[in-house]
């Protein structure tokens, strides 16, 4: 059981120390494991789910497609994120998640989370607290999309991706996991592929960053925070996790 909740466990205990009896109550939560297959579905536009997730290992997106067919990814989230929480006061769920890389989840019922943190109050707010940090990470992506050129947007996209990769201690020798396509990246950032492709190829003539075989390689982690004008304050990070940035 430790195996299966340790990412969440993890991202709980940046938030503060899990007593004795938090930890027993997150162990003792009935949990069912799932496995899915990139861009695999997890829940869907209208679904009405009892039961929300946590992503063991992989990569989720959130996403929204217009009535054409458009997709616009939302946000990324990766091991030791809830993505679906707010699916325990929303009855019909208004978008959709699905994997982009093989990804295990552990689903909880809905009910269970309840009485967990009824019991356990600390816990419940560390789960909301996990809720409000994707709320600020929307409102970047937001002025990321609305103000920000594509040199900059795309640059700050991967610093995003470098240092969540890092802080869910996915990051080795300088590399960290990136398995998504130039039209994934597209769909993220609202542009095409030829645009996607032209800056990334930039990056690497510029010796910033470069994305090879499946992972995104940092060359210059200090040129490449400037040319994004990568603040990392919306990611509300821990005094401890600030130190992680300039390592």
């Amino acid at each position: 059981m430790k195996t299966l909740l340790q990412p969440l466990l993890r991202k709980l205990e940046t938030t503060f120390a899990l007593s004795n009896d938090e930890l027993a109550a997150l162990h003792a939560l009935p949990i069912k494991v799932g496995e899915f297959a990139k861009g695999e579905q997890l829940v869907g536009e209208g679904d009405r789910p009892i039961h929300s997730f946590a992503i063991q290992s992989g990569l989720t997106c959130m996403y929204k497609n217009s009535s054409t067919g458009r997709r616009q990814i939302l946000i990324f989230h990766f091991p030791g994120d809830f993505p679906d929480l707010q699916s325990l006061h929303i009855n019909v769920l208004d978008m959709s998640i699905a994997a982009m890389a093989r990804t295990k989840v552990t689903f909880v019922k809905h009910q269970d989370i309840r009485m967990m943190y009824a019991r356990y109050p600390r816990l419940g707010e560390a789960l909301w607290r996990m809720s409000l940090v994707d709320a600020a990470i929307l409102r970047e992506r937001m002025l990321n999309l609305g103000q920000r050129k594509a040199f900059e947007r795309i640059s700050h996209f991967f610093c995003e991706m470098v240092v969540r990769s890092k802080l869910a201690e996915l990051m080795v020798d300088d590399t960290v996991p990136m398995p998504l396509t130039q039209q994934e990246i597209g769909d993220a950032l609202g542009l095409s592929n030829v645009h996607v492709n032209r800056i990334t190829q930039e990056l690497k003539e510029k010796k910033l960053m470069e994305v090879r075989r499946g992972r995104l390689h940092v060359l210059n982690w200090k040129q490449l925070r400037a040319a994004a004008d990568f603040d990392a304050t919306y990611l509300h990070l821990t005094p401890a996790q600030k130190l992680l940035l300039d390592r």
